[in-house]
């Protein structure tokens, strides 16, 4: 079981993506979110105990339907999405842990759509923890909707809801081997729940291992 310290890093992780995938606010730090704006692949800033990197801008290979399939190139995973896919890894150390979170995110004029998988050094996620932490996101939420779900392999929580700033977004939480994942998608366009374009890109999660 990760200790309090531990858990309070990565529902601050957590938290933060969220902030990113509803509100395209980066990770939470307006200076960080100016400079990774201006990152070119392969390059790495540190602010504070977090390094962020740069793996692909603008990746993935188009098909018919116009989506790009990406591939992260350090989480063992790929995704679909309806645009081109930014693929970045954070880095953040607290006191005696490490978490690396790998993302792939793209945005349309209406939505934002970010996956990542996270993992900590000396430690493995747990299904509790996986409810834990969705039940803290709907703390902050209205309207807020969860049900268990299965794809393939993989299997976990899915959510919907609206935040305090009307922004309504969906996600999924599951385990990846060691790794805590996650889907979040938000938009500020009115949705009724998980629509067929978000539920096409949950589908879409593939594990390289």
């Amino acid at each position: 079981m990760a200790s309090y310290v531990s858990r309070r890093l990565i529902l601050a992780l957590v938290f933060s993506c969220v902030l990113r995938a509803v509100h395209a606010q980066g990770i939470g730090d307006p200076a960080l979110i100016e400079m990774a704006a201006k990152m070119k692949p392969g390059q790495s800033m540190v602010r504070g105990d977090t390094k962020l990197t740069l793996n692909q801008r603008d990746a993935g290979v188009k098909d018919a339907e116009g989506w790009f399939l990406a591939q992260s190139a350090r989480g063992g995973f790929s995704v679909r999405f309806p645009g081109p896919i930014d693929d970045e890894t954070m880095v953040t150390k607290g006191k005696g842990s490490q978490v690396e979170v790998n993302m792939l995110s793209t945005r349309t004029p209406a939505t934002n759509f970010m996956v990542f998988c996270a993992k900590q050094s000396g430690h493995e996620f747990s299904n509790d923890e996986v409810q834990r932490i969705v039940a803290a996101i709907g703390g902050t939420a209205k309207d807020f909707k969860t049900q268990a779900f299965a794809s393939g392999p993989t299997s976990g929580l899915e959510y919907s809801g609206v935040d305090r700033a009307g922004t309504h977004f969906a996600g999924r939480m599951f385990l990846l081997n060691s790794q805590l994942c996650q889907f979040l998608i938000g938009s500020h366009a009115r949705t009724e729940g998980i629509t067929p374009e978000i539920r096409s890109a949950f589908e879409s999660f593939q594990s390289a291992n």
